[in-house]
């Protein structure tokens, strides 16, 4: 089964516009006209996947000992190729959780993720279920697609430290909503060629520069262009200002937290300013329970 022919685990945030790597145009342009993304850090992901697995199963392994008396240990995950109202959908996941190698029944499934480029900060505490949204979109799909109850992301920020563990359960509502939109997705920008709505992703970028340029002059904006492009300016202005007060912000926490491991805040929120493996202290806010109240 061809990549481009069915939707995948990778192409599922994208298409629900979770993914803080890519968005609809990159899989349209995947799709239709048989672009893949390509670079360095994808090449350097796909070399180092083997040794990821390796040092998530040694880890894993350890941590299921000490809870479930037994030692997990990782196989490779078959395939899954489904279909929802003509739609194909496929998964390969980077692995299943196996009791002893002689069982098949998967405990988990396993996605590895080489986070070196990532923000810590993105990722809450060790198995929380706090990732960032297309991650956890993508291990939904997972278990979605492999029934299992439970997807284990392994983060690796550190080429010299072992991945860092994340839960994310089963939640078969977001897989229903993820398929339903991917069926409405496909029929629309695939089957019926329509390309998605325009917006700030590179893909779409590289699909308005190739259109042909016809007339080499400018022409007057209509009251609606000229109403966007003055609300552009302004948000451009705006995310400036806002880009400088968060990092105050956050100079301010840092400075309040002092010598102790972080603040934490009514609601459930807190800051941890814990030291990483190098040594380093890190910021990492826990606090969206506010944002609405701070509204």
């Amino acid at each position: 089964m061809e990549r481009r022919l069915a939707i995948g685990s990778s192409d599922a945030p994208k298409i629900m516009e979770t993914s803080h790597l890519g968005g609809p145009w990159d899989v349209w342009g995947a799709k239709v006209n048989g672009y893949e993304m390509t670079g360095g850090i994808l090449e350097l992901g796909l070399a180092m996947e083997p040794c990821l697995r390796t040092l998530t199963e040694a880890r894993l392994g350890t941590e299921l000992e000490d809870t479930l008396r037994y030692r997990g240990v990782i196989k490779s995950a078959k395939t899954v190729v489904w279909q929802r109202d003509g739609v194909i959908f496929r998964d390969t996941a980077d692995g299943i959780v196996v009791r002893t190698r002689r069982h098949r029944k998967p405990l988990f499934v396993v996605e590895t993720k080489l986070s070196w480029w990532t923000e810590r900060g993105m990722y809450g505490e060790e198995w929380t279920d706090e990732v960032p949204a297309g991650y956890k979109d993508q291990c939904i799909f997972h278990c979605g697609a492999n029934r299992v109850d439970a997807c284990i992301l392994a983060a690796q920020f550190n080429m010299t430290a072992h991945p860092l563990m994340f839960m994310i359960k089963a939640d078969p509502a977001r897989f229903e909503e993820i398929q339903n939109r991917g069926v409405e997705w496909w029929n629309k920008h695939v089957v019926g060629g329509e390309p998605p709505m325009a917006d700030a992703s590179a893909a779409c970028a590289r699909y308005q520069a190739s259109k042909e340029l016809t007339e080499n002059t400018f022409r007057e904006a209509t009251a609606e262009e000229q109403a966007v492009a003055e609300r552009w300016a302004e948000a451009r202005r705006a995310l400036g200002e806002m880009a400088a007060k968060e990092k105050k912000m956050a100079n301010e926490v840092r400075e309040s937290v002092g010598p102790y491991a972080g603040i934490q805040f009514e609601h459930g929120a807190s800051v941890s300013f814990r030291p990483d493996k190098n040594g380093n202290r890190i910021l990492r806010p826990k606090i969206k329970s506010l944002e609405v109240r701070s509204e």
